[in-house]
């Protein structure tokens, strides 16, 4: 479903172009600013634009220079060297001058000493990440391997200073993950409850305490926007949320007494929210997958909380089984 929602949005955006260069070419000279800021200006034909001409200005506009500054790191947080790194970049061409189609060049680079790496002098719409090679090791789930520089709601911003993090588990290592999964119905009265993080499921001894607010639509019978919050404790421990589309692997630090997310003044029929958040509690680690609905009811709300803890409990949280 999201590869069709892409290519919806994808189709729409090259139609938009279109239409925006058909009216732009009828001038004497039109001028396009890429993302990357620099400028093209062209000129009128005397007999007027051909389709060609138009196929090739939506083009220049499509594939703009791409630049990626990764890593690759083991699942101890050390640089991995010597990672062999394929990749594809799919550009925008024009299919005999009446319409376009995807061009993809396939690359290969090998990560440093410190397991640092570049993709750069190139150009094209989309950055994609086909395999990281390394004798010994293979790539942990949960990466996002797709990176949009152009006709995409998300537009990947490179940063050297913040390289985007690939990691790799040693194949001699053998982790095994333990999984739990309940779920809670919470008043949206502010006051705290309490649940296991053994079994994520309300307990009166439970070390997880859990707050949900909401303005004061409370008790009204149709829903309506309404601002909420949901905030997290644990007991003796402390929570940090995992960045999106990386690998599993709880951080050493960073990690602080409590969690909330708030929604402010938005419409209340969500779908779901789907954090994971990644907890240390006396010297282990492990994570929690929640899925909140904030609309299950006019006075509560749904929580889901699933737990992943390693038997050695050990920063790695995922095995791919889950």
């Amino acid at each position: 479903m999201a590869k069709k929602l892409k290519f919806v949005f994808f189709v729409t955006i090259v139609g938009i172009l279109f239409l925006w260069v058909e009216n732009a070419i009828h001038k004497t000279t039109a001028t396009i600013i890429r993302p990357d800021g620099t400028k093209t200006t062209f000129v009128k034909a005397i007999n007027g634009p051909t389709i060609e001409d138009k196929l090739k200005m939506i083009a220049s506009i499509t594939n703009v220079p791409i630049q990626f500054f990764g890593i690759v790191v083991d699942e101890n947080g050390n640089g991995l060297q010597g990672v062999h790194i394929d990749h594809s970049v799919f550009s925008v061409g024009i299919l005999s001058n009446v319409g376009f189609e995807d061009n993809i060049l396939h690359f290969t680079t090998t990560s440093g000493s410190d397991g640092a790496f570049t993709v750069k002098n190139l150009r094209g719409r989309l950055l994609s990440f086909d395999g990281f090679t390394k004798l010994g090791y293979k790539l942990m789930p949960s990466q996002k391997n797709g990176f949009a520089y152009a006709n995409s709601p998300e537009i990947h911003t490179p940063n050297s200073n913040q390289p985007v993090m690939f990691v790799m588990r040693s194949d001699g290592q053998t982790v095994k993950i333990t999984h739990a999964q309940g779920e809670i119905r919470l008043l949206w009265d502010g006051m705290p409850v309490l649940a296991s993080l053994t079994t994520g499921k309300l307990a009166k001894d439970g070390d997880l305490v859990i707050i949900a607010q909401r303005d004061a639509e409370i008790g009204k019978e149709i829903h309506g926007d309404f601002s909420w919050s949901l905030t997290l404790r644990l007991t003796n421990g402390e929570l940090l949320e995992a960045k999106r589309d990386t690998a599993l692997i709880a951080p050493k630090d960073g990690y602080k007494d409590n969690w909330t997310i708030r929604y402010p003044g938005i419409d209340s029929n969500l779908l779901g929210i789907h954090p994971n958040i990644y907890f240390k509690k006396n010297g282990a680690y492990g994570r929690l997958r929640l899925v909140i609905q904030p609309d299950s009811s006019p006075s509560q709300m749904s929580l889901r909380i699933e737990i992943f803890q390693s038997e050695d409990g050990g920063r790695i949280t995922d095995d791919g089984k889950y």
